[in-house]
Order: C-alpha cells, then structure tokens, then sequence
C-alpha cells in the first residue's frame, strides 16, 4: 500500500507543476511523470530494467501514430488557396484582437483566404508592413476536432532567402531547403503577444544586415504565388533528400526515413513543451 501511495503521490505533485505557466515548474511536472512511471513499473515487476521501461514507453508512443494515421497520410503536393470569409468570433475570436494590434504597429490587411485537404482546413488572413517590407500572416487550423491559431511573420529578400518568425506551437513537420530559417518563439497570450513577435522578427532580420532596399516586396496578388513556390520548394527538397517520396495523383507520402525524422520532431516537442 505505501508504494501504491508513493506513485499517486508523485502523479499528484507531477499534475500540479504542470497548471504553472511558468516552464520550469512545468517540465519539473513532466519528469514528476516519468519517475511515476518508472517507479509504477518498478514496483509491479521488481525490475530496474522494466522500471526503465516504463519511462521509454512515453517516447515510443508516438510511434502508434506514426504507424497507423501517418503511414496513411497523403500530402498535396501543391496548395492552392481560395478567397473566404474569416472564421466566426466564436472560432477564432483571437483574429479582431490581433488584426487591430497589427495596424496599430503598422500593417496592413491584404486578403482573407485558405485551403482544404483531407481532414486539415486552414484560414489565412495576410497583412503587409511596407516601411519594413514584412510580411504578417495570422493562421487558424482546424484538424481532426483539434482547432488552434499562430502567427508567422515573413521577410523575403532579393536574394532568395526565406527569413520566418513564428509562434507555432510544434516543430516543423519538414526539413528546410537552403534560404529558408524559421525562428520559433513560445506562444504569447493577450495584448502585445504580436508585437512581441515583431520585435523578435526585426532582430533575426537585423543580424542578417540586409537593408530594406534588398528585401522583396509583395502585393495581395503576390500572395498565392508565393505560398505555393515556398511549399513547392520545400517538397522538392524533401524528396530529393528522401523525406517523402511521390504517392500518385499529385500527393506525397512520408518514407520510413521521414518516419524517423518526424519521431524525432515529437519528442523534441514533448522535451520543449514538457
């Protein structure tokens, strides 16, 4: 009974670090996790080895989907976007907020637009900074029951590069060809969680020393071109580096090497977010 008591005692401590906002009570909370798991295992069995099993089954679980949702998965090869009318306040009652803290800083709204595939649709509302020749972009997903918003921040030079500044909650699904560098910052809640991207967007752009001059500018017809060659790009280089291979009918599917490669992106998540 007292080793009954022991485990639920961690379990409990672990759940409490993790209603803290701050990160490294929250982590604390996870690896309270993994002790409990550890010493459940190890007390059922009486084997340190089983013990540490109980601690690496959290890091095969991703596995599970790997090899059964993904493993069946298709990805366009080519996203085309359409005009549409923003998600209702009760959807995505974050984008007035934002929208009008973007002006305030200096932007400019270009287009309200998005795609559908599969399980996956995705709303886009496009804003344009010209002193800075930066371009804003605020996402809502709906996948799978699962609804969720971030925010991009985009500069282009002349040259070719693809500088990006986000607050997307999880690590990139793709590799990234050369020219392309995403900056990712914790999540912001509330006023000012944009204009805290802004100024982390301006700083990576800075360190570049690309004037303004040499950064490409981008009108609303622009928009749609551009997201397709950057997606377009990207797949290129995932297949030649054999991320993802051809699947017919204009899809690509994930290779056993980019089963691994996005196993590895889940726990690299699940260390950062724990």
């Amino acid at each position: 009974m007292s080793k009954i008591l022991i485990v639920v005692a961690v379990v409990i401590l672990a759940v409490a670090c993790r209603t803290y906002r701050t990160p490294a009570i929250r982590r604390l909370g996870s690896v309270g996790i993994l002790v409990a798991s550890f010493l459940g295992a190890y007390f059922i069995s009486g084997s340190i080895a089983i013990g540490v099993g109980g601690v690496l089954f959290w890091f095969l679980l991703p596995w599970f989907e790997i090899l059964t949702r993904i493993r069946e998965m298709r990805l366009p090869m080519e996203r085309t976007l359409d005009d549409r009318m923003a998600p209702s306040s009760h959807l995505f009652p974050e984008l007035d907020d934002l929208t009008e803290e973007a002006e305030e800083a200096g932007f400019e709204q270009l287009s309200d637009c998005g795609w559908n595939w599969d399980e996956t649709d995705q709303f886009v509302r496009f804003l344009w900074w010209e002193e800075d020749r930066t371009q804003a972009a605020f996402f809502f997903t709906e996948q799978e029951g699962i609804n969720f918003y971030h925010t991009a921040l985009v500069t282009r030079t002349i040259d070719g590069r693809h500088l990006l500044t986000w607050d997307y909650p999880f690590s990139y699904t793709l590799q990234l060809p050369d020219g392309m560098e995403i900056n990712r910052i914790e999540p912001g809640e509330g006023p000012g969680s944009f204009a805290r991207l802004v100024e982390a967007h301006t700083a990576v752009v800075e360190t570049t020393g690309c004037p303004v001059e040499d950064r490409f500018q981008v009108s609303a017809d622009d928009l749609g071109r551009l997201m397709r060659e950057d997606m377009r790009r990207q797949i290129e280089h995932n297949l030649d580096t054999g991320i993802i291979k051809s699947a017919g009918e204009g899809t690509v599917r994930y290779t056993t090497k980019g089963y691994f490669f996005l196993w590895f992106q889940i726990v690299r998540d699940m260390v950062r977010l724990g």
